[in-house]
């Protein structure tokens, strides 16, 4: 019995920057990957799924949530994608703001960290760019694509994909 599962993507951080100021959010890490390759004859008369919900995206000047874990009983489990963090004040001169990390690998045969959320930027006060969300391990799922207007973050694309950071 092949296993593969996803980890849930981070949201990315909400924004909400004061009159004649940008904030530029940066992309929530994509979920992490596992995969086992089980003998049928090692599995029990039932075994857990759980499925890890995609982390939600921060309203106002919140942090993104963390993605949920995926698991196949204790065969194959994947860590869910960090959040992006809130952490540009408002403002109008140039600032950038890393993204947050990748889920970490979890347990089974064959894991891989989630892909890193990308780098934001303050240009002034009218001008700036989000971060992308990051990858899923084992390439399941794409981050949001970053922002270069006024706009809350993109969500990841398909299993895994992290949030993109609002603008």
């Amino acid at each position: 019995v092949r296993v593969r599962v996803v980890g849930g993507g981070g949201g990315g951080a909400g924004a909400n920057a004061g009159a004649g100021n940008t904030i530029a959010r940066s992309g929530a890490g994509g979920g992490g990957y596992s995969e086992s390759l089980l003998d049928a004859a090692a599995l029990g008369a039932s075994e857990s799924i759980v499925v890890g919900a995609g982390g939600q995206g921060g309203i106002n000047n919140e942090d993104g949530i963390t993605g949920g874990a995926s698991s196949f009983g204790g065969f194959a489990i994947a860590n869910g994608g960090p959040g992006s963090i809130a952490t540009q004040p408002t403002g109008t001169n140039i600032s950038p703001t890393a993204g947050s990390p990748g889920a970490s690998p979890g347990t089974g045969q064959i894991t891989a960290p989630g892909g890193p959320g990308g780098v934001s930027m303050r240009i002034s006060a009218t001008q700036g760019f989000s971060g992308n969300g990051g990858q899923a391990g084992g390439g399941m799922g794409a981050g949001g694509h970053g922002r270069a207007s006024n706009s809350q973050g993109a969500p990841g694309v398909r299993y895994g994909g992290g949030g993109a950071g609002a603008l």
